[in-house]
């Protein structure tokens, strides 16, 4: 099945990671068959919700 265009409008940043720690998300888009992209969005909006919740 093709897969969808986004609305959403993405602009590319270039990151440093441990090398294991982005194996392990790519590892994990493959069990959730999702792509590590997004898993890392998840992540991040994960991280800003916390801190978020910490000013208040």
């Amino acid at each position: 099945m093709p897969r969808q265009k986004s609305t959403i409008v993405r602009k590319m940043y270039g990151l440093r990671l441990e090398k294991t720690l982005m194996q392990e998300v790519q590892h994990l888009g493959v069990d959730l068959e999702r792509n590590a992209n997004d898993l890392i969005e998840e992540a991040m909006r994960e991280l800003l919700k916390k801190y978020k919740k910490k000013g208040k």
